[in-house]
């Protein structure tokens, strides 16, 4: 029986954030996706992952926002957590600047509705020297499936977050976090501080900007995460 790994997507991200990891990994493990259901706040979410996760014990998987959600569901239910790894988050507030920008975009989606993410939007959330037109697409194709309903729903409901630090630094779980120390959306010093006192943390800093790690670092990611399995 394959080991497997519980999958929480990023902000306006569905299965296919996963599709290039799920190439390199699905011989192995069972790749299970769980989307972020919309009109809950992250205390609902959260609770909800309690009841579809059905084994007893279990490795998840985070990006982004599913990061800050992988990360708060260890806090809430520990014992139904055998270790988590975080991708392109810090479980931390927001920082002013992006709180400003989801408020904006969300009273302009209010008023002029929503047409999609643009290509020079998706492009920005991607390293400088990568300019991936098919990672653009996927990130488009993404957005628009999703569509306005789930945008404004978690603008309105995740943007309020906990800082996590003392609930996380009471656990006994291995806590592993992967981002690039370039990303704007990540809290690098944060993650620094967190280490340095939680001896169960590793920490695996990539030397770049992107924040779409799952699409622009496949290979780099799967390998990190079978180390991170072989874990006890």
């Amino acid at each position: 029986m394959k080991e497997k790994i519980y999958l929480l997507p990023g902000t306006m991200c569905n299965a296919k954030l996963w599709d290039k990891l799920s190439i390199i990994l699905n011989k192995e493990y069972e790749l299970l996706h769980i989307p972020i259901l919309s009109g809950l706040d992250l205390d609902s979410i959260t609770d909800s992952l309690e009841e579809i996760i059905q084994e007893q014990k279990v490795n998840i998987v985070g990006f982004s926002l599913g990061g800050y959600i992988a990360a708060h569901f260890s806090t809430k239910y520990p014992h139904r957590v055998n270790k988590i790894f975080i991708i392109s988050n810090s479980p931390c507030p927001l920082s002013s600047n992006e709180i400003a920008g989801r408020q904006k975009t969300l009273d302009y989606i209010n008023t002029y509705g929503y047409k999609g993410v643009t290509r020079q939007k998706a492009n920005s959330m991607l390293n400088t020297q990568t300019q991936n037109e098919e990672i653009i697409d996927t990130i488009m194709r993404m957005d628009m499936e999703l569509g306005e309903k789930t945008l404004k729903s978690q603008l309105t409901w995740t943007t309020n977050r906990e800082d996590l630090f003392e609930k996380l630094a009471n656990l006994s779980i291995n806590i592993t976090f992967f981002y690039n120390t370039l990303d704007p959306l990540v809290n690098t010093e944060w993650l620094t501080k967190f280490a340095d006192i939680y001896h169960n943390c590793t920490l695996l800093p990539n030397e770049s900007e992107g924040h779409m790690l799952p699409l622009e670092e496949p290979s780099i990611l799967s390998s990190h995460l079978m180390n991170w399995l072989k874990i006890t």
